[in-house]
C-alpha cells in the first residue's frame, strides 16, 4: 500500500502518527524529561534516547481513533488490575470485564507490529492471518476466545514496576506459532494459528471465562539482565 493509504480501513487519505505500541505501555519508562531509552540489537541501530513511543503514519484519524478507544479502555483495566494486585497472591480475578473491547485492544497488538516497518517488530510476521485479523479488526468483531487468542500475566520479582518494555519474540507453544513481549510489568503471549482451537481446553485465553484471571510470574532479574546482556552486547559493554 502506498503511504496515503490507511493501513486498516484501506482509504486513500492523510494518515496520523499512530502508535505501534500503546503510549500508556510505556509510561512508567519515562524519566523526568519524559525521555527513555531504546535498545536493540539490531547492527546499524544504536541505543539512543526517544521522548515519545514508538510511531509510525500507519493509520488514518478515524481508525486511530478507533484503537485509541480500544487503548483508553484497556489502560483503565490494567491500572485496576494494578490496584488489586498489591493485596492479592498468587493473581488477580477481575470481574466486570468488557472482554469485547479488551479482545479487540489484543489482537490490534500483533497485527500493529506486523505493518510496522520499526526494527523493533520485525520478528513479527503473521503471514497469511494478517488479513483476516485486520477484517476482525475493521469489523470490531473480536471473535472467538481461541481465535488469536491470547493470555497476560503480571510479573513479579523483578523489581522494575513496569519500567522495562522487551520486544516481541516469535515462540512455539506446543507446535503452535506464538509471539511473547514484555510491557508495563507484564508478559503478554498471542497464538498465532488456524488450529488454537485444539488449546482452548488448557491455554487461558483471554475471554473464555467469566472473569479475567492475571496469574503472577516470578522472574529473576539476574538472568534477564544476562540473557538481555548477551542479546544487546553493545548496550552494556563496559570501557
Amino acid at each position: 500500500m502506498s503511504s496515503d493509504v490507511c493501513q486498516l480501513c484501506g482509504e486513500e487519505t492523510k494518515l496520523v502518527n499512530s502508535h505501534v505500541f500503546p503510549e500508556f505501555f510505556l509510561e512508567d519508562t519515562y524519566d523526568e524529561s519524559h525521555r527513555f531509552i531504546s535498545v536493540t540489537s539490531h547492527p546499524l541501530q544504536k541505543p539512543r534516547p526517544l521522548q515519545r513511543g514508538y510511531t509510525e503514519r500507519l493509520l488514518c484519524s478515524a481508525c486511530d481513533g478507533q484503537l485509541g478507544q480500544y487503548e483508553s479502555y484497556a489502560a483503565r483495566l490494567l491500572r485496576r488490575a494494578d490496584t488489586e494486585a498489591a493485596a492479592a497472591q498468587g493473581g488477580v480475578e477481575l470481574t466486570g470485564v468488557d472482554f469485547t473491547t479488551f479482545r479487540l485492544f489484543g489482537l490490534s497488538l500483533p497485527w500493529r507490529a506486523h505493518i510496522a516497518r520499526g526494527h523493533m517488530f520485525g520478528a513479527v510476521n503473521l503471514g497469511q492471518h494478517a488479513e483476516s485479523l485486520g477484517v476482525m479488526l475493521e469489523n470490531q468483531d473480536p471473535g472467538q476466545p481461541h481465535q488469536f487468542g491470547f493470555a497476560l500475566a503480571k510479573v513479579v520479582g523483578l523489581e522494575l514496576h513496569g519500567t522495562m518494555v522487551i520486544a516481541p519474540m516469535a515462540a512455539k507453544y506446543k507446535g503452535h506459532r506464538a509471539y511473547r513481549f514484555m510491557a508495563r510489568g507484564y508478559d503478554w503471549a498471542f497464538v498465532v494459528s488456524s488450529t488454537a482451537d485444539q488449546l482452548k481446553e488448557e491455554f487461558p485465553f483471554v475471554g473464555s471465562h467469566q472473569s479475567l484471571h492475571i496469574p503472577f510470574v516470578p522472574h529473576d532479574k539476574r538472568r534477564l539482565f544476562a540473557s538481555i546482556r548477551r542479546a544487546f552486547p553493545r548496550a552494556f559493554r563496559t570501557e
